[in-house]
């Protein structure tokens, strides 16, 4: 099954609003017709912003948000800790892309898509970052959070 343009054209103007009226709290562009990238301006996070992918498919829209590198210590005991986060993160879920790299991964139905439901989800990828990057760093890196 294919999204219809309709479907799709409409995904595409709801993200897209939606970024545009989120002023300073954004930097985006669309890569390709279907693929976005997006930063969200995280002050409390070490680099200030978090990357963000958004794949429009054909029902749902994936965002991948980048968390981290892959630990450098007490490996088992970091994705231990995230594996866990999982069971506490509604919606979202940490993974491994294909260059080892730690993110974390949300879909909203295309049929749900509107300003509520992309500020919840980029909501959520804040709050769980922020909650979750210290003690990540801790067990991952031997370090405390700076």
């Amino acid at each position: 099954m294919s999204t219809s343009p309709t479907t799709t054209r409409s995904s595409r103007a709801s993200l897209e609003s939606y970024l545009s009226s989120g002023g300073d709290a954004f930097e985006w562009e669309r890569v390709r017709a279907d693929f976005y990238y997006v930063r969200i301006r995280v002050p409390s996070l070490y680099l200030g912003w978090l990357p963000v992918e958004i794949q429009i498919g054909e029902r749902t829209l994936k965002i991948v948000a980048g968390f981290s590198v892959r630990p450098q210590t007490n490996e088992a005991e970091a994705y231990r800790y995230l594996l866990a986060l999982n069971m506490k993160a509604p919606g979202f879920s940490f993974g491994i892309d294909a260059e080892n790299r730690i993110c974390l991964v949300g879909r909203i139905p295309l049929d749900d898509l509107d300003g509520p439901a992309l500020d919840a989800a980029f909501g959520r990828i804040v709050e769980i970052t922020e909650s979750a990057v210290g003690s990540y760093l801790q067990l991952g890196f031997g370090q405390a959070p700076t």
